[in-house]
């Protein structure tokens, strides 16, 4: 029995979003293409909920709302600021001044009830390091998947926050080695620019071989030439100055 109890209980749980109670759930700090004071702030509450008493605050005192009205049980409550032109196609559930109203240096939102408890809070300081995005205009947003406990998407007003994408790893490279010369000539003469990844030599750093130069080949072979004729010449001077010397 006990058994069976605690199976349906880890059901029961998991077939709701991991909210306790009342929460910020996503944060226009940035307000609206219109204009940057069309912000708005929604909260999320997975039971009915009476907000009379509740406060809804930045930190530094510079916004403080008293909010009144009632959640519903999985429903998401609209805050606007001023007025109702901040989402003019969806209906706020409460319009209030906003004070100051949120600096895009950032703000920490806190969420009390009646009893002075602290609810929720949302740390937005350092610039909203959290999220949001001020040139792209789109929202703070809870998730609880994401590293930080919020991301930056598309603003969904009154509906399901966005899904988490994780980024993809890096792949290693797969590039081939190159196989083109440095273009550089090797300090030592005869020798091929070796390096790795490189397997092609320079033309004519083998003088006298298939990559020489036709240049070089002529001089080589002009070399080889005389060597020849010099060494034959001398050798018929040493055969007649033999025979004179032999002559009465």
């Amino acid at each position: 029995m006990l058994k069976t109890f605690i199976f349906v209980s880890i059901i029961f749980l998991f077939a709701f979003p991991a909210y306790a109670g009342v929460v910020i759930n996503e944060v226009a700090w940035m307000g609206t293409a219109e204009s940057a004071s069309n912000e708005w702030i929604e909260l999320y509450s997975d039971t009915a909920q009476s907000l009379g008493g509740w406060i809804l605050a930045t930190e530094d005192g510079g916004m403080k709302l008293q909010l009144k009205g009632t959640t519903t049980a999985g429903g998401y409550f609209l805050i606007e600021r001023t007025d109702d032109n901040s989402i003019p196609e969806i209906k706020a559930d409460l319009i209030s001044a906003f004070g100051k109203g949120l600096s895009n240096d950032g703000e920490i939102l806190i969420l009390k009830d009646a009893g002075g408890n602290i609810v929720d809070r949302a740390d937005g300081s350092g610039g909203w390091a959290i999220g949001g995005d001020n040139d792209s205009k789109y929202t703070l947003q809870r998730n609880s998947s994401a590293p930080k406990g919020w991301l930056t998407a598309v603003a969904t007003p009154k509906a399901k926050n966005a899904d988490y994408v994780p980024p993809k790893p890096k792949s290693a490279s797969t590039a081939p080695l190159s196989s083109k010369s440095s273009g550089k000539k090797s300090d030592f003469p005869g020798k091929s620019d070796f390096k790795e990844g490189d397997f092609s030599f320079e033309e004519g750093d083998f003088p006298g071989g298939a990559l020489a130069t036709d240049a070089g080949s002529t001089g080589e072979y002009v070399w080889l030439l005389g060597g020849i004729l010099g060494g034959a010449v001398l050798g018929l001077l040493c055969v007649i100055i033999a025979k004179w010397k032999k002559s009465p």
